[in-house]
């Protein structure tokens, strides 16, 4: 039986899709790598969106009208919020947003402790749309914040930005770039890109943010908490989250089937 094979290249075919053709019966369709979508519609290309958006209307009580929608996939041994098809190891490095959530009122009281730097940086010398173009960033939802180009304009504590660059980052991967300005807002994100794009930092640095603001009592428990599918990732997450939490003096455990749970909340 014939199976399905690779069209040949079309540079217009917008990126990441690709062209296969049936075997069977010889028609053309399209396949996006990093959706898992086909179809056999020729696709467009999207416009990129990176909204611009004054932070004193991201705080308005008027923003009731969005809803949270998405999915969350996992492959393989993706960070949280991956998806990437192993049939096709050189997908595109695209990193792609949504965040339809508003903010409830507590929440933005809460981000308002934390006050990023104007984004256009002069590390980068882009701008925010030419930055978005050249990563491939993808965003829908209503009143998106504009990525953070560099790191200096996260407006994050001094110890966390010395982890990163400790680390090896120079700049803020795409992914990191999108996703913390959304959730430092306190919005609902599902963010899609490539194995070793940063994604753990993605969610991780902004969680590090929250619980510097909120000061919580540690013996009340803890005031995160991170899901993964395997044990062998949720590993990697918290060697992530003491690697980068242990100059801000924060502590974790990691806790999955097979292991004594009783020693590791201790510790």
């Amino acid at each position: 039986m014939a199976g399905v094979r690779y069209a040949p290249e079309d540079p217009s075919l917008p990126k990441p899709w690709k062209g296969l053709v049936d075997g069977g019966t010889g028609n053309l369709y399209f396949w996006n790598p990093v959706t898992n979508v086909t179809q056999y519609e020729r696709p467009v290309a999207s416009p990129v969106v990176c909204a611009v958006v004054d932070s004193d209307a991201l705080g308005s009580s008027d923003q009731k009208d969005s809803q949270s929608r998405g999915y969350h996939d996992e492959g393989g041994n993706n960070n949280a919020g991956s998806v990437k098809s192993p049939s096709d190891p050189g997908a595109d490095q695209s990193a792609q947003n949504r965040s339809d959530h508003t903010p409830s009122d507590q929440n933005v009281a809460k981000s308002e402790v934390h006050k990023p730097i104007e984004s256009k940086g002069a590390e980068t010398g882009l701008s925010v749309e030419a930055y978005c173009r050249r990563h491939e960033i993808a965003v829908t939802g209503g009143n998106v914040p504009p990525p953070f180009i560099s790191f200096q304009s996260t407006g994050f504590p001094s110890e966390i930005l010395r982890e990163a660059q400790q680390a090896g980052f120079s700049a803020p991967t795409p992914i990191q770039a999108q996703s913390w300005p959304i959730a430092i807002q306190g919005r609902d994100i599902v963010a899609i890109a490539k194995t070793g794009s940063g994604k753990t930092l993605g969610y991780l640095i902004p969680g590090f943010i929250h619980l510097k603001e909120k000061r919580n009592n540690p013996k009340l428990g803890p005031a995160i908490l991170v899901l993964s599918p395997t044990r062998e990732l949720a590993t990697q997450i918290q060697d992530e989250a003491v690697k980068f939490g242990k100059s801000s003096r924060i502590s974790c455990t990691c806790l999955y089937g097979g292991a004594q749970k009783d020693l590791r909340l201790k510790t």
